[in-house]
């Protein structure tokens, strides 16, 4: 969320005040490589979707640069955040489920009992899409 927050802040999402460097591009020139941040999380989640694979910063970003254009991968910071809310345990055989104690974990997040209802149904959203090859 960090890469994504940095790419929105420097791209004029937000007040131009609240830049970090001056001379950071608003656009990724599509010649440029914009790569996930990678951790056991992700390397979770592409584990269950696909186990023959040994999964690490180099592969995944190849694999999801080879469909999508730097543009496009911004949006795959997010995985990071429903990945971690989603997941019990270590390693990689972490069961995926709702895991509402990491939410409350996390100090930024609303605990409003409306936000955690939505926030829970998108979670389960996010692991029927991680599930339904299973």
């Amino acid at each position: 969320m960090f890469t994504k927050t940095i790419y929105h802040i420097h791209r004029g999402s937000y007040d131009q005040s609240l830049r970090i460097w001056n001379d950071a591009p608003q656009e990724i020139d599509s010649s440029e490589k914009f790569f996930l941040p990678v951790d056991t999380v992700i390397e979770a989640i592409f584990y269950k979707l696909d186990s023959s694979e040994k999964w690490n910063f180099d592969n995944i970003n190849s694999v999801l640069q080879q469909i999508y254009s730097s543009e496009q991968m911004e949006i795959w910071d997010d995985l990071w955040f429903w990945g971690f809310i989603t997941q019990l345990g270590s390693g990689l055989q972490r069961e995926h489920i709702w895991n509402e104690q990491k939410y409350w974990a996390l100090l930024e997040t609303d605990k409003d009992k409306i936000v955690i209802e939505k926030i829970q149904s998108k979670s389960l959203e996010f692991l029927s899409i991680l599930n339904s090859d299973q």
